[in-house]
Parts: structure tokens; C-alpha cells; sequence
């Protein structure tokens, strides 16, 4: 998926709320286990983590 606006609608702003809410949330560097030790670093939010203040934007597959 891109972040670009051209690929997007129905852009709005957050609310007031919404931003203390994901001001909550505590961005985590890490790397995939699957990767191997070389893997690249990556920087987000841990979907546990984040499913507790936004659960309809958190997507899980078979294996949680």
C-alpha cells in the first residue's frame, strides 16, 4: 500500500481525542524475527499495544 493521497478518499482530520490517543502510544524500534540478525530496523507501534486505543486499525491474520 503507498501513503500517498492519490491513492486514497474520504481524507478527514482526527479528532481532538484521537490524537491523545495515539499521543499514548509509544513507537518501538524493532526487527522482524523472520528476517535473520541482519534484518533492517523498523520503527511503528506494536500492534498489542495499539489494538488497546484503536482496535479497528489493527489486522490480524490466522496467527494473531
Amino acid at each position: 500500500m503507498s501513503s500517498s493521497l492519490r491513492y486514497k478518499n474520504d481524507v478527514t482530520d482526527v479528532t481532538e481525542e484521537e490524537i491523545e490517543a495515539f499521543e499514548s502510544l509509544t513507537p518501538k524500534r524493532y526487527k522482524y524475527n523472520d528476517n535473520g540478525p541482519e534484518a533492517k530496523e523498523n520503527w511503528g507501534f506494536i500492534a498489542e499495544e495499539a489494538h488497546e486505543k484503536f482496535p479497528g486499525l489493527c489486522v490480524y491474520n490466522s496467527d494473531g
